[in-house]
């Protein structure tokens, strides 16, 4: 197998599949093992019989070691093995002999199809933050930012092996800068199929604020585009590579430091973001998308992405604190009926909204088009 690919589609497959006999046994406990266990517990209510990991066995919480597998008991258990590190995959299947003749469920070898969403998914479950735990949070997540955009300030835009700070030559570079040209064009042609501008050359009148400008991607083909551009970010490191690529007068830099920065963005007729709310969690998403929104001029145009389901995902003040960690880089989501109520909140009506599986996760990822309706239209 070239390539281990483990997501949550097939480890719900891998439970679905052995329900009837419901009786598990998660092997081994690192990033995967401990999904498929928050998979068991909160999606089905099903409590595994025991957690086998050679590594933490020793540091007790009830773990045990592969030679301890006898103290499991019976048989008539079903044995999920999740692994997608190749450099221990083919080592720790080996090892699954020590479960006698129960059978091996390895979820990275299973199929899954390509369905994200359906009629039937579960209700997410999202608290709300007050302002302190808003702030709380989002400073985790500057702080992980500002380490992602010193250490690797490329590869936290684009996360290829070829954008790794070792591996940027001249060639890596210009491809790199040359994608946010696609970027651009598709701002351009969107405003123009829904009527907001007439062609291309329309865009000069227009002002654009940009979320989550990098290292200047697409900002460098933004201000070759628009009349102005603001751009936000909330890493230095990026922000200061960003500095130094985009050229022209007419684009203003904005180091965010705090999540009240984005209650003072300037009036905008277009305001875009793509592949930066995700970074954050649902709470702040809500305030940063509800910011962005009401920064817009009338008649004005925000075009965002944002992931809005995943089986099983859940977010809390408390669980994501204990949880998190400074230099990880997460991947949120927030629901569409919360978009739309942000927006129905801040006078804008929605002209398109598609999957764009931009997210690069086993998320359901939309691309929203709104519109902020004129005096007269309200």
């Amino acid at each position: 197998m070239e390539k281990m690919v483990i997501n949550d589609r097939k480890i719900l497959r891998a439970i679905d599949i052995n329900l009837p006999n419901g009786r598990f046994v998660i092997f081994p406990y690192g990033k995967w093992g401990k999904r498929v266990q928050y998979l068991l517990n909160k999606k089905y209510g099903i409590q595994e019989i025991a957690i086998v990991d050679n590594g933490l066995a020793q540091e007790g919480g009830g773990i045990l070691g592969i030679n301890d597998t006898g103290k499991i008991g019976d048989s008539g258990y079903v044995v999920l093995f999740a692994v997608d590190n190749m450099d221990v995959y083919s080592e720790l299947l080996e090892q699954t002999h020590c479960f006698g003749e129960n059978p091996v469920c390895n979820i990275a070898a299973m199929e899954s199809g390509d369905e994200f969403f359906a009629m039937d998914s579960d209700r997410l479950c999202i608290e709300e933050c007050d302002s302190r735990q808003l702030e709380t949070i989002f400073e985790v997540t500057r702080q992980t930012w500002s380490q992602l955009g010193t250490a690797q300030p490329y590869w936290s835009v684009l996360t290829d092996r070829k954008y790794l700070l070792e591996n940027m030559g001249e060639t890596e570079k210009k491809e790199f800068y040359g994608s946010g040209r696609k970027n651009c064009e598709a701002i351009v042609q969107t405003l123009v199929r829904n009527g907001i501008i007439k062609n291309r050359d329309e865009a000069k009148s227009l002002d654009i604020t940009e979320i989550g400008c990098g290292t200047g991607r697409v900002t460098m083909h933004l201000a070759q585009t628009f009349r102005s551009v603001t751009a936000l970010d909330i890493s230095a490191g990026n922000m200061e590579i960003a500095s130094t690529v985009v050229q022209g007068g007419n684009t203003s830099f904005r180091l965010v430091q705090g999540i009240e920065d984005y209650g003072r963005l300037p009036r905008a007729d277009v305001v875009y973001s793509i592949m930066v709310l995700q970074h954050n969690v649902p709470p702040v998403i809500e305030y940063i998308l509800n910011a962005m929104l009401e920064s817009l001029k009338d008649g004005g145009t925000a075009i965002f992405q944002v992931p809005t389901y995943r089986e099983a995902y859940g977010f809390c003040f408390d669980g994501y604190m204990s949880d998190s960690s400074i230099g990880r880089m997460e991947m949120h989501l927030l629901p569409q009926k919360r978009i739309f109520e942000i927006a129905h909140k801040n006078g804008c009506i929605p002209m398109e909204v598609y999957q764009d599986g931009l997210s690069g996760q086993d998320d359901f990822s939309c691309t929203f088009v709104m519109r902020k309706l004129g005096a007269g239209e309200k």
